[in-house]
């Protein structure tokens, strides 16, 4: 079942890998939801004004984030950071 937390123009953290389970850097991107799409799977369109990955240079690009992912899922790989 999706577990839909944020609306357009909410503003979202969404974590690559769990950190409490890799002992590395935290590695996530924030920014604001633009909307909720369904194609190719359920998603926040996300306009992206942070990240912290290393390899991809995400910062002013509209990325997807899965609202649900089928494997290494965990709580609280996205956070609504308007509800804080």
């Amino acid at each position: 079942m999706d577990n839909i937390i944020a609306q357009k123009n909410d503003r979202i953290r969404a974590f690559d890998y769990d950190p409490k389970k890799t002992g590395e850097p935290e590695v996530y991107l924030e920014g604001t939801v633009i909307e909720l799409v369904s194609t190719p799977y359920l998603a926040y369109k996300v306009k992206c004004d942070k990240s912290t990955f290393t390899n991809l240079e995400r910062e002013g690009e509209v990325v997807l984030v899965p609202v649900s992912i089928a494997s290494h899922e965990f709580d609280g790989r996205v956070v609504n950071l308007s509800q804080s």
